[in-house]
């Protein structure tokens, strides 16, 4: 047993796994009562920013949810996906930091997929990346049909004498 002002060593994993099933307790509660964003709606809000719910400092977990408006009504603690932004820091301000600079680059990596989507699942897409081999020589190819082009490059390629 451990006495009074004994230290614990608690190791990253005992962390984690405590912070994470506060997060699910957390995330239960607050899908309750607050919006649910879908990906979609995150990338049409307007000034998306972190907003602090709660922390544990003992576990330097920090609880985010999200904040902007929406096809102008404003969104106040939402989560994307039904889920906290769950931040380990060692301060309120880095964590803050993080979590907003996270937020942004969610948002750019939806922009690119929804920009990029035509492109990977059109069916030209498709085909180009199937015949992207080239053109491959068939029996009958057109040196076979103009004689006076195959004497030509056989004589300019292949150093043969010139012939009529």
């Amino acid at each position: 047993m451990s006495e009074p002002g004994d230290k614990i060593v608690v190791t990253n994993s005992e962390v984690a796994t405590e912070a994470q099933a506060k997060a699910k307790q957390i995330n239960s509660e607050l899908s309750k009562r607050r919006e649910i964003l879908t990906a979609d709606q995150l990338v049409s809000l307007i000034s998306p920013r972190a907003r602090f719910e709660c922390d544990f400092p003992d576990l330097n977990a920090y609880f985010f949810t999200i904040d902007g408006v929406l096809n102008g009504r404003k969104i106040a603690g939402a989560m994307f996906a039904g889920e906290c932004i769950l931040i380990f820091e060692d301060n309120y301000m880095k964590a803050a930091d993080l979590a907003n600079r996270g937020l942004r680059e969610t948002v750019k990596l939806l922009h690119e997929e929804y920009e990029t989507r035509d492109l990977r699942l059109s069916p030209v897409a498709a085909g180009l990346a199937m015949d992207a081999t080239g053109r491959k020589a068939k029996p009958g190819d057109q040196l076979q049909k103009l004689p006076k082009l195959r004497r030509l490059l056989e004589h300019l390629i292949g150093g043969k004498p010139w012939q009529w």
